[in-house]
């Protein structure tokens, strides 16, 4: 959270687009949570008929026309939300890219003596692309989902507030879990970016200097030390696979456990019965 913060300060000149992408996201999780709503009252209608009771047809009429409302403006809230979060996307790595560019002309000329400059454009490259593209689906999908899920509890909460507080606390619970394995997840994932940064940037001063590794005949070397690099990667990659998944495991096993012993608490004493 303090990193996405630190960029939402970073570049609070395009506030408009966070707040607009905040908005239609509100939107989107409301229209979402209506038609849930307005087909459960379609189905208690309907269910009248097998007691033989009176339905209100016209309950049903305007509840079909909410249901084609409702996801009508879903689908037009979502287009529009995402229009602004492309625009946030592609504002965002304009801003970052001009600010990293400035930023690396004011650097002394000693810090390019010790860098490779294939290197220092991969950094940029890869922070800016997963800058950006985690703001996208932030604004597309996470944020709704966000909104989504404080709706659903606050209506869970209006039939029965024991089950709506036992899902609150399980969302933070999987949070706290996923930050756990989050910090190992993050070393690995270091040495992977330091590894593809020294590949990219031996690549990059090779093609540069062409004509001087063939004059010395180094192509072989260059080419085992790229190879090199991405061998480590893919070694590293095991063990980092290795560790989020099955620490995914745990976490999802831990969240069933919680589940599945909160609904048999939450059971009515009554429906134990001896069937014998």
């Amino acid at each position: 959270m303090k990193s996405l913060w630190r960029i939402v300060q970073f570049t609070r000149e395009l506030w408009p687009y966070y707040v607009g992408v905040a908005a239609f996201s509100v939107l989107v999780a409301a229209t979402t949570q209506v038609q849930p709503l307005l087909t459960k009252t379609i189905v208690d209608e309907v269910t009248k008929l097998v007691g033989s009771h009176e339905v209100r047809t016209n309950v049903v009429i305007w509840a079909v026309l909410g249901i084609f409302v409702a996801d009508l403006g879903q689908n037009l809230f979502s287009n529009i939300g995402g229009i602004i979060g492309d625009q946030l996307q592609a504002r965002l790595r304009k801003t970052l890219s001009e600010r990293y560019f400035a930023h690396l002309l004011k650097l002394p000329q000693r810090y390019f003596d010790t860098e490779l400059s294939g290197k220092v454009l991969n950094q940029l490259n890869r922070s800016i692309d997963q800058i950006t593209t985690f703001a996208q689906a932030f604004s597309n999908n996470f944020l709704q989902f966000i909104f989504s899920t404080v709706l659903s509890l606050v209506i869970i909460s209006l039939y029965s507030w024991p089950v709506a507080l036992m899902l609150a606390t399980l969302y933070p619970i999987f949070i706290w879990l996923t930050m756990r394995t989050s910090g190992k997840w993050r070393e690995y994932q270091t040495d992977i970016n330091q590894q593809a940064d020294a590949a990219t940037g031996r690549f990059a001063e090779a093609i540069g200097q062409v004509k001087v590794v063939k004059s010395f005949g180094q192509e072989r070397r260059e080419l085992t030390h790229f190879q090199r690099r991405y061998q480590r990667m893919i070694e590293l990659t095991w063990p980092q696979s290795k560790l989020w998944h099955g620490q995914d495991f745990k976490r999802k096993l831990v969240l069933n456990g919680a589940i599945g012993k909160n609904v048999l608490v939450f059971v009515p004493r009554s429906a134990y019965k001896d069937t014998n």
